[in-house]
């Protein structure tokens, strides 16, 4: 099936827009990751036959946005495993409502599969032995069990 790549963009921008709009108001930092990053910086905007947004952030700011999801529009929907039973990823998604993304691996998923822009989450490294221990296993916890 062919869609209009600009078209899907122009939602994801919104999509961006909102996400830092909710961000700002709640001092979370976020940042662009992977293809999204390299195109802001090289083209400006998107690469030209990127199809998605990603995004990068703490994981501990992760459960701040999740508190906050409520400052989110209507036409917006955070998507963890926590607030869509169906989702079974570990990174959350800022979807929007009325529209449709449907991926290959998700077909099956009793979840929201409108269009979204990822947020990957990113964990610090601990300078002590413990600290490092807890933070892999809050890692698996997110990663593994909440699937």
């Amino acid at each position: 099936m062919e869609y209009d790549i600009r078209k899907l963009q122009t939602v994801q921008l919104e999509l961006l827009d909102e996400l830092q709009r909710v961000c700002e108001k709640n001092g979370i930092p976020f940042y662009l990751a992977a293809g999204s990053c390299i195109g802001a910086v090289r083209h400006h905007g998107f690469i030209p036959w990127d199809d998605d947004i990603d995004t990068f952030m703490y994981a501990e700011d992760v459960d701040r946005l999740i508190a906050h999801a409520g400052d989110f529009g209507e036409g917006f929907f955070l998507q963890t495993a926590e607030t869509d039973p169906g989702y079974g990823y570990s990174i959350a998604r800022l979807r929007r409502r009325g529209t449709a993304c449907l991926e290959g691996d998700e077909l099956d998923d009793p979840c929201h599969h409108g269009i979204f822009l990822d947020i990957y989450l990113l964990y610090g490294y601990p300078k002590g032995r413990l600290a490092r221990a807890l933070m892999v296993a809050r890692g698996i916890r997110r990663n593994i069990l909440l699937r």
